[in-house]
């Protein structure tokens, strides 16, 4: 796609002086990615007091500017925090191809799609996340998306692709990602944008049945409904600058999936699943290696072997990791050119690789054509495949919806949506805070804590979200729900405890774009730690506990604040992840 999130400042070099948390009023929530989604802290409900109220020179030149910047978060907010979103539009692709696209996504990266490039050239799509993104289509779609190889020997196969290979990024539509990219980049991890990046409020006008207003960013203009709560309708490139034509926005409606529609979108999804047993992989060559080796031969049985080997043309290793490669392997033998025995296997070998596969059939030598002589042949072929059988029996399970909560023993529920005032034991103080952010989070937090998320734990002029004794220390909580996961995709921990990202060996715009995504996020966070760390450190003993909904995000932001943080302050950290409670929905 060519449209792709402002260029962002990567991690800082040195350790940044401590932030004070401001009050999240819409207004003063991240301007990035690290505040937006349900993610790391949804809006991020209120973390300090009055005396941390952003300045009003801020905004105040033009305070519409301001209302423009505020009612943009609330509807991104919105956008992310939904099960799944329904587009329906167009995107620009490389070379400033026009592509129409209806696509359905779950907020967890599901997507069901169908492509059709201006000129000629009809597909499908499902991108099942981190198992790959597939494609159908007809020999149109194959020249127009510019397959690897010959696109016309698909068929109407499904193929594993890149998930960029078409020219665009079909993963920029995972909700939390789309409301990230279009918020204004902020030059601070928790300030507003600087007055003159604000977006600016347009006119009013009926979209899709409903009353909406215009909100213009330099990059894109965004149709919000007028009615509460605020959610985005339309999404449409910004005009050319006078400069010259820049990257565009895509052109799209926007209507979120209510549960009929997400139900009929996993089903749908599911079957499709069901279709992969026999997907190719674009990125992959298998072919037999050398001759077909017939024996050792019984007078009543014999056994053909192959040698199969792979080619591995992935552009990324990050984004289509191929550690070990699926091939289809048919063997068919025939004793005196009749046919005795077929046999069709899926094996399994390293990447650039070998393995063998073989057929053992049983035949009468009566069979023979010949009275006292006969001969055993045998050919072979082979084509990659995506998935085994038993991936696609796992995909299809997943795909259909997520499993049952797992039981939670009632040691681990929380007390009863507690409002605690007063010391409490600890080092700071419990006081009421404004509650703002999305349900789920909120829920969360109250899942995490215990206490209520009207409520939180001051110590000097910053807040958390909740503190507890454990052990006889004393433990600041920072709950962070579900919903970052796709915003660190781009960053991976390494078996030597640091971080490797998209980009590290390609430079293509989508891995840029991913990579600048997860480290953005982690900066952010990293801030967010060493503000927290410095509330901390005058109490000798105090820890400062992280609860993550989410392992992976966990284990990224381990890896980072290791990396980047002094010794003694890491020791102060502990890390924790929390499943959601899918039977809590938050106190009432």
């Amino acid at each position: 796609m060519a449209w792709a999130p402002k260029s962002r400042p990567g991690p800082a070099e040195q350790p940044a002086p401590a932030r004070r948390r401001r009050p999240v009023v819409l207004g003063t929530l991240l301007a990035t990615l690290a505040t937006l989604t349900v993610g790391l802290t949804a809006y991020s409900v209120a973390r300090t007091g009055p005396a941390d109220r952003p300045s009003p020179a801020a905004g105040a030149d033009d305070p519409t500017r301001r209302q423009a910047y505020e009612l943009l978060l609330a509807a991104a907010g919105a956008l992310s925090s939904a099960p799944g979103q329904h587009y329906h539009g167009s995107l620009t692709a490389d070379g400033g191809r026009e592509v129409g696209i209806d696509a359905r996504v779950t907020r967890e990266g599901l997507t069901l799609s169908t492509v059709d490039f201006t000129g000629g050239g009809h597909g499908d799509l499902l991108d099942l996340g981190r198992d790959g993104t597939y494609a159908r289509g007809d020999a149109a779609f194959w020249s127009a998306a510019h397959a690897p190889g010959s696109g016309s020997a698909y068929g109407t196969a499904w193929v594993r692709i890149d998930f960029d290979a078409l020219g665009f990024d079909p993963r920029a539509l995972i909700p939390s990602i789309l409301a990230a990219d279009l918020l204004p980049a902020g030059h601070e991890d928790e300030a507003p944008p600087p007055p003159a990046d604000l977006p600016r409020l347009g006119d009013l006008a009926p979209v899709g049945g409903v009353e909406a207003r215009q909100v213009r960013l330099e990059h894109a203009t965004v149709w919000i409904t007028t009615a509460k709560p605020p959610r985005i309708v339309r999404v449409e490139p910004a005009p050319a600058p006078a400069s010259g034509p820049g990257p565009a926005a895509p052109a799209l409606d926007v209507e979120p999936l209510d549960g009929a529609a997400l139900s009929a979108l996993r089903t749908t999804a599911s079957q499709r699943a069901a279709e992969l047993d026999h997907a190719l992989d674009s990125q992959v060559t298998a072919a037999i290696d050398g001759q077909i080796k017939v024996g050792p031969c019984a007078p009543a049985s014999c056994v053909a072997t192959v040698t199969v080997i792979n080619n591995v043309n992935a552009r990324s290793p990050y984004m289509h990791p191929a550690a070990q490669v699926n091939a289809e392997v048919t063997i068919e033998m025939t004793l005196d050119d009749k046919h005795l025995n077929t046999c069709t296997e899926t094996v399994t070998m390293p990447a650039n690789g070998k393995t063998t596969a073989k057929c053992t059939t049983s035949y009468s030598v009566k069979q023979a054509t010949s009275g006292g002589e006969y001969f055993i042949g045998a050919k072979a072929s082979t084509s990659s495949r995506a998935l085994t059988p038993a991936d696609v029996q796992r995909l299809t399970t997943v795909v259909a919806g997520p499993p049952p909560a797992p039981p939670v023993s009632p040691s681990a529920l929380p007390p009863p949506c507690a409002r605690p005032t007063g010391a409490d034991g600890g080092p700071g103080h419990w006081h009421p805070a404004p509650v703002l952010g999305a349900p789920a989070a909120l829920a969360y937090q109250e899942q995490v804590t215990g206490v209520r998320a009207d409520v939180h734990y001051r110590v000097g002029d910053r807040d958390f979200d909740g503190y507890r004794t454990d052990a006889g220390a004393q433990v600041l909580l920072d709950a962070k729900p579900e919903g970052s996961s796709w915003q660190l995709w781009g960053a991976r921990p390494t078996g030597d405890g640091r971080l490797a990202y998209a980009d590290d060996e390609d430079k293509s715009e989508t891995a840029v774009a991913w990579a600048n995504r997860a480290r953005h996020r982690l900066d952010a966070e990293l801030h967010r730690l060493r503000a927290e760390l410095d509330a901390v450190r005058p109490y000798s003993g105090a820890k400062l506990r992280l609860v993550t909904a989410e392992a992976d995000v966990l284990d990224k932001l381990r890896a980072y604040a290791k990396s980047q943080l002094p010794q003694d302050d890491y020791a102060r950290l502990e890390w924790r992840t929390e499943p959601v409670d899918r039977a809590f929905t938050g106190c009432p």
